[in-house]
């Protein structure tokens, strides 16, 4: 299923999985050296992250990877729109 910006929440931990932004300490890229996870802190047109690292960066939502949902009933929700 295809992520949009709406289905990111403030407080959603991510991971930045598409590679299009390349891979750096601002861009952790899943499986590589920079790897680490994020939290969504808002949303517009871009989702923005801030990285357990301590840097931060707005991505498409193509781009990230939803890793753990503080709401119990996200999981349901996402399986209802199938």
């Amino acid at each position: 299923m295809k992520l949009t910006t709406r289905d990111f929440n403030i407080g959603m931990r991510v991971e930045y999985v598409s590679g299009q932004y390349g891979a750096s300490e601002n861009n952790p890229l899943k499986g590589t050296k920079y790897h680490c996870l994020g939290t969504v802190t808002g949303r517009d047109v871009s989702v923005y992250v801030d990285w357990d690292n301590g840097t931060h960066n707005d991505y498409s939502a193509s781009a990230l990877e939803i890793v753990h949902d503080n709401n119990p009933n996200y999981l349901f929700k996402i399986r209802k729109k199938k």
